[in-house]
């Protein structure tokens, strides 16, 4: 390792910064994502996608890692006396991963099952409004065909006649609800990427700095006999002073 190796420009330095904006990006869009699901309470097109608990876990993740964003900043300053602020940063970022894995594991899972999962959801929770609504946009009647809880407040379903000649909703409702599902689900996946990207540079960055830390120590005990000195953690070495021989 070279003397300057822990400037500010170096290049753990540098993966901390770009670790950092990937991560505090990923929050922001997590955050955006479930503040907007909450808003529209999990509803697309007049269809549930979401139960409450996904938009608020969402939402809590994106809170969460702008926090431990700031946190690790905070310890990245001023590295020698903060030190236990990364650890706690890096920490926070494993915690962090797995909920999102879990959490785009159990979106994921619902595209399983579309089509049985929304027979109860199609029958029973959507009123005649929300149903019409969706009709209008899928250009279908009914769920499994027009004949099975179809809205005649469609026009097109308002009669037996005219809805014979259209299908039911079955799959253009999978379509949209599985589009949906598979965009959230995928976006969870690739935020755990930088999960680890960040991870690895903060567990690197740590390390490092226990290496430097103790070389300024070695450094300051040979120049002063002793450590009461201890100089900025991200001075360069080649900054102290040559011991008169």
């Amino acid at each position: 390792m070279s003397d300057g190796f822990l400037r500010y420009n170096s290049p753990i330095c540098v993966n901390f910064y770009i670790s950092c904006l990937l991560y505090i990006s990923s929050g922001i869009t997590l955050l955006y994502f479930g503040v907007q699901t909450v808003v529209l309470k999990g509803y697309m097109n007049g269809v549930p996608i979401f139960s409450p608990v996904i938009p608020s876990f969402l939402v809590i993740l994106g809170m969460s890692i702008f926090m431990s964003t700031v946190i690790g900043i905070y310890g990245f300053v001023s590295p020698l006396t903060r030190r236990k602020f990364i650890v706690i940063y890096y920490y926070s970022i494993v915690l962090v991963a797995l909920i999102t894995f879990c959490l785009g594991f159990v979106i994921w899972f619902q595209t399983l099952d579309i089509s049985n999962n929304y027979l109860d959801i199609w029958r029973n929770k959507m009123n005649d409004l929300s149903r019409s609504e969706f009709q209008n946009m899928g250009r279908c009647c009914g769920y499994l065909d027009p004949g099975d809880y179809s809205s005649t407040l469609t026009p097109g379903c308002s009669t037996i006649a005219k809805a014979e000649m259209v299908y039911g909703c079955i799959g253009p409702l999978r379509e949209m609800v599985s589009g949906y599902l598979s965009k959230y689900y995928s976006i969870l996946f690739a935020f755990i990427l930088i999960d680890i990207y960040a991870f690895v540079v903060g567990l690197v960055l740590v390390a490092t700095l226990k290496v430097h830390e103790k070389m300024l120590q070695n450094q300051t005990k040979i120049l002063y006999g002793h450590l009461d000195n201890k100089e900025v953690l991200m001075t360069p070495l080649v900054n102290f002073p040559t011991p008169r021989q």
